[in-house]
């Protein structure tokens, strides 16, 4: 009898878990706040490691660090916002290169593929976290060192954690209307 109680309060306790976890993710996928309202599309971000308290930046071979400045362009990255607190990241300097999770792998030179989703969190103290939608529960993160750290054993702590700043809004594209005219010369 012992037994079936203990197995019947395990498998309540795995559901309530469950309902649980599903509530924060959709909370996770719903939430708005002043930070995550940083990444709407066209904004320029830099973001600033709680681990190093430097700024993740891509080098011109493609790898990604946080050892950068804020100031430094190759640490800024151009958002494009898909929806639900779903981003990738462009480097503002290298517009084809996009932060990407290859493999387990954080780089900088993704081609903008499903690879380089990631859904943003925002943690109690106000830190967001980058989690790979194609690799659920890998996020981005870094060393103390400033190098990454692998995405497969990164999930949401210290070393995860980023502050992002908007270094400037997005800027207009300006279309430019062609016109011709053509002249029909009559011969006489």
């Amino acid at each position: 009898f012992q037994s079936t109680l203990g197995g019947l309060f395990k498998s309540a306790q795995k559901a309530v878990g469950g309902a649980a976890n599903t509530v924060v993710r959709e909370v996770d996928r719903h939430v708005s706040s002043e930070n995550l309202e940083m990444f709407n599309n066209g904004n320029i971000v830099s973001l600033q490691s709680r681990e190093t308290s430097r700024c993740l930046q891509v080098s011109s071979c493609g790898v990604l660090s946080a050892n950068g400045l804020q100031h430094d362009k190759s640490g800024h990255f151009r958002v494009v916002n898909c929806g639900q607190n779903v981003v990738l990241l462009q480097s503002a300097i290298y517009p084809s290169w996009y932060i990407a999770n290859h493999g387990g792998r954080i780089v900088g030179n993704g081609s903008g593929d499903p690879s380089c989703k990631f859904r943003l969190h925002e943690t109690m103290n106000g830190f967001i976290t980058l989690e790979s939608v194609a690799s659920p529960n890998q996020h981005v993160g870094v060393n103390a060192d400033g190098e990454m750290k692998p995405a497969d054993l990164v999930r949401k702590e210290n070393s995860a954690m980023w502050v992002p700043t908007v270094v400037c809004g997005p800027q207009p594209i300006v279309h430019v209307e062609q016109t011709t005219v053509t002249r029909s010369v009559h011969s006489h």
